[in-house]
């Protein structure tokens, strides 16, 4: 999980869906969504204002300051 929510997305996500609970019991899944699934979308729609390619920022006690947090 950490994987799929962390190391394997660009950027962030913009709506984590269904697809997270694909190997969880249907009883479970029904009881969370109400039967409903949809798909899981990263914030893949950035803009950056130099035009280059956005980059996740990681806030620490160090970068904080720095990223105005």
């Amino acid at each position: 999980m950490t994987r799929h929510l962390i190391d394997d997305v660009t950027v962030g996500w913009d709506e984590l869906g269904t697809d997270l609970l694909d190997d969880a019991p249907p009883a479970l899944v029904n009881a969370l969504t109400g039967g409903e699934h949809w798909p899981s979308r990263t914030l893949d729609h950035l803009l950056t204002p130099d035009g280059s390619p956005p980059v996740r920022m990681s806030v620490t006690d160090t970068t904080a300051d720095q990223q105005d947090m």
